[in-house]
């Protein structure tokens, strides 16, 4: 659709997760760049909501499900500080020197009921959420102008707003098309079924074509898994859009000399 937009918001508001994981970072890290204009620094952990739910049988209980990333001692140390809490029942399902995928359980508060991700207008999804310690960085999907506006309403700060396309990370129909094709023929088993010479030839392209429109699919698949599986990755990357612009910005304060 022609007005949909692709949307990175903040929602700064209580959050008892954030909260946690605000003091964690501010008990073991001291940011690299501190006092930097325009410099935005990246936070050494983030945790992107994977699941939110009400329990089954249980009484006004919440389920989360979080992946968490980043630096290792900062993330044993956020799931140390979560387990120490008598209101939470925590699990670590996975975990490896790179990140952990936690199942938490936790009775609803009074900032849980006002959360405005709860109260979403319609024609808007949220494609991701990242808890970060200013809040959550949420990345939406929105029909239109006006569901931008009722964001904004409802407190959401809009930190990027570009068109759909701008998920860059997408393939193409033309690569999916081949990507497919090579999976379907064995190319990616070990041992392969199929040299990379067949497939251009069954596709009529050659192979230096072939080569390069898999490689691009490839890397734009890499991409998108980094993002999504590695949160603090997908944050530094809008971070540093941000940071970017606010170097542009005061650069453009700066008197020109004559």
């Amino acid at each position: 659709m022609a007005g949909t937009r692709l949307l990175f918001c903040m929602l700064r508001h209580r959050c008892d997760m954030v909260s946690l994981l605000r003091k964690t970072i501010q008990d073991g890290w001291k940011p690299p760049g501190e006092g930097k204009a325009g410099r935005v620094d990246m936070p050494p952990i983030a945790a992107r909501l994977l699941r939110l739910t009400f329990v089954s049988g249980e009484r006004n209980v919440l389920e989360e499900w979080l992946r968490v990333s980043g630096d290792f001692r900062i993330m044993e140390a956020f799931i140390d500080r979560v387990r120490s809490s008598s209101r939470y029942r925590v699990s670590v399902v996975y975990r490896n020197k790179y990140g952990a995928v936690l199942r938490i359980r936790h009775r609803i508060t009074e900032h849980c009921l006002r959360c405005p991700m709860i109260y979403l207008p319609s024609g808007v999804m949220p494609k991701t959420v990242v808890l970060l310690p200013e809040g959550k960085l949420v990345e939406f999907i929105a029909l239109g102008k006006r569901q931008v506006e009722k964001l904004e309403e409802m407190g959401f700060e809009i930190l990027t707003n570009g068109g759909i396309n701008s998920m860059d990370y997408m393939i193409t129909p033309t690569q999916e098309a081949a990507l497919i094709y090579a999976y379907r023929k064995g190319y990616y088993k070990f041992p392969r079924n199929v040299s990379l010479k067949k497939l251009a030839e069954e596709l009529g392209m050659s192979v230096s074509s072939l080569a390069e429109l898999l490689r691009k699919a490839e890397a734009k698949i890499v991409e998108a898994f980094i993002r999504h599986e590695m949160p603090h990755h997908l944050v530094n990357s809008v971070l540093r859009k941000l940071s970017r612009r606010g170097e542009k910005e005061e650069a453009a304060k700066v008197p020109v000399q004559r």
